[in-house]
C-alpha cells in the first residue's frame, strides 16, 4: 500500500520578490475536501466577506505550514495560521501562490 501522507515541499521564491531567500516548508497533505472548503472561503471573500479571507488564511496556515524562517521586527513569527495572518499580505500571497504551484506540479516561483 502506498502512503500519501507526510509529503512536504520547500517553497522557492524568485530573486527580487518579497520572500526572496526565505525558507518556507509546507505540507502537500491537504485533502481535496479541505481544499474545496478553503476555496469556498476565498470565493465568499470576493463577495466582500473579509472575515472569510482571514479564515481561509488561518486554515491554510494551520493545515499547510510546517516551518519557516520568517521574522517581523526581529521576532520569529510562528509557522501557523496565526503567524500567517501577521505577515504582510504580499508575503502571505506569495506563500499561497508558491504552494498552489507546488500542489499543481509547477515550480519556479
Amino acid at each position: 500500500m502506498f502512503d500519501v501522507s507526510g509529503t512536504t515541499v520547500a517553497l522557492e521564491f524568485a530573486n527580487g520578490t518579497v520572500l526572496a531567500g526565505a525558507t518556507v516548508k509546507c505540507s502537500l497533505d491537504m485533502s481535496i475536501r479541505d481544499f474545496a472548503k478553503m476555496q469556498r472561503m476565498w470565493n465568499a471573500a470576493q463577495d466582500g466577506d473579509m472575515e472569510k479571507i482571514v479564515e481561509a488564511y488561518m486554515m491554510f496556515g494551520d493545515a499547510v505550514l510546517v516551518e519557516w524562517d520568517i521574522s517581523k521586527r526581529g521576532e520569529a513569527v510562528p509557522a501557523t495560521g496565526e503567524g500567517l495572518s501577521q505577515i504582510p499580505v504580499a508575503a502571505a500571497n506569495a506563500i499561497f501562490s508558491a504552494w498552489t504551484d507546488a500542489v499543481g506540479g509547477r515550480s519556479g516561483n
